[in-house]
């Protein structure tokens, strides 16, 4: 369904062959369905995606107006596990016929079922991605999960209650987890990890994994066209679903915004203007003494940019070059997973 698109797309003039080709690039490293990546290029607005859908399927669309205000006894129609698990939102009911919202409304099995639970005939509806994962969490408590993957927990605090006997009397900055052999040695673990890779939450999670040993707090960012969007990350005392309400827009004076630019390593203290300010407060309100930001960069784009500081103390100067080195690495796993994928579309 994703290349038909793509291709109804370009034949439509909507698209060239160029942006399909770099939206299906980033739809590999970004995850996410074709259309939301255009959404989020600012190729198509949500409205346009929506309607080249229904034009492509035949069928009628769902805009977001349509999803507001839906009815608690429609809701109620169909129980969360089945909204959740094939993406549909029932929207209105008139005597035996049900108007259902999908995100694949070509899902026969969804149709069937949906139809038998309800009793109802059912008349299906496309809508896009973020309008039903939206609606989800508006009317069935499903929390938002696009850009998101988990990490085992407080990673960090393991590390570093392992370290503590070998380091005791040490300063903060000279504790093993931060020389440079075991760098080297969390490097060469990380290369394989990266190179056997199969999809872009491995590759995020391998780094997740060696970086949380060394940061207090640490985030990885969506680098988008409208702005920079939180993916997942931890730290002290902040809940796991709160990393995706982090969003930072492009035009907001920020640290995270002038690495996506510059494309160059940022190594320092943050300054106090108004997106680091809400970026803090998001993240426990505290700014830290010294931060490490880092762009992931395909194709001398940004895809992502990772954020790391230890709170009240500075960073060892050898650690800059092992993440920038860490974040090439990934980069390079993405690019693979690209090709790989470019090879199954041909």
């Amino acid at each position: 369904m994703t290349k038909l698109l793509g291709e109804f797309l370009v034949d439509s003039g909507k698209l060239t062959r160029e942006q399909l080709t770099n939206a299906l690039e980033r739809q590999v490293t970004m995850g996410g369905r074709l259309g939301t990546n255009l959404v989020e290029m600012g190729i198509l607005s949500q409205n346009e995606l929506t309607e080249f859908l229904g034009r492509k399927l035949g069928i009628p669309c769902a805009f977001a107006e349509d999803l507001k205000g839906i009815p608690l006894d429609v809701v109620n129609l169909i129980p969360t596990d089945l909204a959740e698990r094939h993406h549909l939102i029932p929207f209105r009911k008139d005597r035996k016929v049900l108007s259902v919202a999908m995100r694949d409304p070509t899902d026969l099995e969804a149709v069937s079922v949906v139809s038998f639970r309800t009793g109802c005939v059912v008349k299906t509806h496309v809508a896009s991605e973020s309008h039903v994962q939206l609606a989800l969490e508006r009317y069935y408590n499903v929390p938002r999960s696009l850009r998101y993957i988990s990490v085992p927990p407080s990673p960090a605090g393991r590390a570093r209650e392992v370290q503590e006997p070998e380091t005791r009397g040490e300063k903060p900055e000279e504790r093993g987890k931060t020389d440079p052999d075991t760098l080297r040695v969390a490097l060469e673990r990380v290369k394989k990890d990266l190179a056997y890779a199969t999809c872009r939450e491995e590759v995020i999670a391998s780094l997740m994994n060696v970086l949380s040993s060394v940061f207090d707090r640490l985030f990885f960012f969506v680098a988008k066209k409208q702005a920079i969007s939180g993916w997942i990350g931890m730290a002290p005392g902040l809940p796991r679903d709160k990393i995706t309400q982090l969003e930072i827009p492009s035009g907001e004076p920020s640290t995270l915004n002038d690495v996506t630019k510059s494309l160059e390593v940022f190594q320092g203290s943050l300054a106090d203007n108004e997106g680091n300010r809400r970026f803090m407060a998001m993240v426990g309100g505290h700014f830290p003494q010294e931060a490490l930001v880092v762009p992931l960069v395909i194709k001398n784009q940004p895809v992502a940019v990772l954020y790391g500081d230890n709170l009240h103390s500075r960073l060892p100067m050898t650690l800059a070059p092992f993440v920038k080195l860490l974040a090439e690495k990934a980069a390079m796993a993405l690019e693979v997973l690209v090709l790989r994928q470019k090879i199954l579309d041909q």
